[in-house]
């Protein structure tokens, strides 16, 4: 292929590419991007490195060619979604890029300018954001707060704003000018991808960039390549992904993309699969097929996990790698073996992803642990092994990388409120142990995500001596609830909110023998001691609680998949 020299690394000034962001000549793949998602500390920081014309690294465009464009403006059906940074009352009238790599750093220029304004949020949906930034003229100096700069503290908005920059007289208006001046002509480097790059270019060039953001982006670029070298696969596959978040189930196109990629080359390389496409080594309808298929497999593969881990929302989970596995192990006994799955394979399966998922197992060397674990299912499936010998490879490579599965009670001792691999353990045993809000009775499957509470039942405003303190934010002293089962015990100790739902629950039932039966259901679906005596001291009481949860990995985790495997 043959090109035209054009640079591509550009300085556009910060006043040149506000203009193309609020003239719609930048958009966002719908399908790639995250959406806005920096605080006001980071927009903040971006404008401090401006203003003291610090470096703030590349911005990365690719370049519209002419039939997307037009398609675009017409609106046109085509295969990637684009939406436009900010909210336009109009559709994009002269599109030109897309951004690879500068979404918030763009839409935080709008911001800086303007304080605020309608973003592209991370739910692709536009929501209003604001920021205050402030400058005293008298010593040069910015702030996010007024107390930051002293007086006079002028919003920086006023700056690119003519009424209201007449309203101030000078010598402070000149000061004003020479910022509005600084800030609009701050330069800043923006490499543009020319559209006449095929993807083995794009790999190329981005396999060169030396940078930690370098496998992200290049995802990305494969990612929007999967839309226009398999075009209806593509626009079913966002449709698929966009049918699953309105489930609460948000994963990346790469994750179903990874496991199409391996069950048509052997690969996770998504890159890899659309070469051979693109060259017509493998067939389109072929593609097609397996997909189909594929989604099937994901759709029984969270039907598996909601039923037997409460997974209603993939923000619990600290990774969606281990689905790519599970999806190509169902598809691969579905499909391809016709195996009859049965309850309880379906169960261990998904106790073997909740102990992958915990034992952080597929960290590092991701792709060569799903080649080997696929490997063994397939030869499991093929000894005739059945489906408890698919159990047993897949604890068997689980534990030569972790060791042992019984050492996990010693990790379980340790998790903590932070620990997103813990706090998933939590959720998925509480769901085993059929925990249920304490005063709508509704198990924690029926709320939706952003309703449900991680809950320290021993307040955190509690004063501890340091032994005490310890055990905070242990997993013996957290527990998931409702939001206004939350609100309404606040700051409450659990000796005296816990009286209150017997006190609560004799009122409702009229019947004490009943009350308190349901009252210590209650207690054991979340590991709590029924024992009074344990509400009064929290170190005694993370300690009693601790035993019960670990008991009960032992028992319904671990003993459930050694006797599932066993005599294999």
């Amino acid at each position: 292929m043959s090109y035209t020299y054009r640079n591509p690394l550009q300085p556009f000034e910060f006043r040149d590419l506000i203009d193309m962001v609020e003239k719609g000549e930048i958009l966002s793949p719908e399908m790639i991007q995250r959406g806005f998602v920096w605080g006001k500390t980071k927009i903040y920081d971006l404008f401090e490195s401006i203003f003291k014309n610090y470096p703030i690294g590349i911005i990365i465009l690719w370049e519209m060619d002419d039939e997307l464009r037009m398609k675009i403006r017409s609106g046109e059906d085509i295969p990637i979604g684009f939406k436009p940074l900010i909210k336009l009352d109009h559709r994009p009238e002269n599109p030109k890029y897309f951004v690879i790599d500068g979404l918030q750093r763009l839409i935080s220029f709008i911001l800086i300018k303007n304080g605020e304004a309608e973003v592209l949020h991370k739910q692709k949906e536009y929501k209003k954001q604001k920021v205050n930034i402030y400058y005293n003229p008298e010593e040069d100096r910015v702030g996010p707060r007024k107390g930051d700069v002293g007086k006079p503290a002028i919003p920086v908005a006023d700056v690119f704003d003519e009424e209201k920059l007449g309203h101030y007289e000078h010598p402070i208006l000149d000061k004003l000018y020479k910022l509005k001046y600084r800030i609009m002509t701050y330069k800043v480097p923006v490499y543009i991808l020319s559209p006449r790059y095929d993807i083995i270019d794009i790999a190329n060039i981005f396999n060169r960039i030396n940078s930690k953001g370098t496998k992200i982006v290049l995802a990305q670029i494969i990612t929007a390549y999967l839309a226009v070298t398999l075009r209806e696969v593509a626009l079913d596959l966002w449709e698929f992904i966009k049918r699953l978040r309105t489930r609460g189930l948000q994963i990346s196109i790469t994750t179903p993309a990874k496991s199409l990629s391996y069950l048509l080359i052997g690969t996770t390389q998504v890159k890899t699969m659309l070469d051979k496409v693109s060259k017509g080594e493998i067939n389109r309808d072929h593609v097609s097929n397996m997909w189909r298929s594929l989604k099937t497999a994901y759709d029984n593969t969270f039907t598996i996990l909601r039923e037997h881990l409460g997974l209603t929302n993939t923000r619990i989970l600290p990774s969606e790698t281990p689905l790519t596995t599970f999806s190509i192990i169902l598809y691969k006994i579905d499909k391809e073996y016709r195996i009859q799955r049965d309850p309880d394979f379906n169960k261990a399966l998904a106790l073997w992803f909740v102990m992958a998922t915990f034992h952080g197992y597929y960290t590092g060397s991701t792709e060569v642990k799903i080649d080997k674990d696929i490997k063994s299912v397939e030869e499991a499936l093929k000894n005739r092994k059945g489906l408890q010998g698919v159990i047993k490879a897949l604890i068997d490579r689980l534990e030569e990388v972790v060791g042992p599965l019984d050492r996990t009670v010693d990790k379980v001792e340790n998790i903590t409120a932070r620990d997103r691999k813990g706090k998933f353990l939590l959720y998925a045993l509480l769901h085993m142990n059929r925990a249920v809000d304490w005063y709508t009775g509704q198990g924690l499957t029926a709320y939706s995500w952003d309703r449900i509470h991680l809950h320290h039942i021993f307040p955190r405003s509690m004063r501890l001596s340091r032994r005490q303190a310890r055990y905070l934010n242990n997993i013996g002293n957290l527990t998931f609830i409702g939001d206004e089962t939350n609100k309404r015990i606040r700051n409450k100790v659990p000796k005296v909110y816990l009286e209150e739902l017997y006190n609560y629950l004799k009122e409702q039932y009229r019947d004490e023998e009943t009350a308190k039966r349901k009252f210590n259901e209650l207690l054991k679906s979340h590991f709590i001691p029924t024992d009074r005596r344990f509400w009064r001291n929290l170190s005694s009481f993370a300690e009693r609680r601790k035993e019960q949860i670990v008991n009960f990995v032992k028992e319904h985790v671990i003993g459930y998949l050694r006797e599932y495997v066993k005599g294999t």
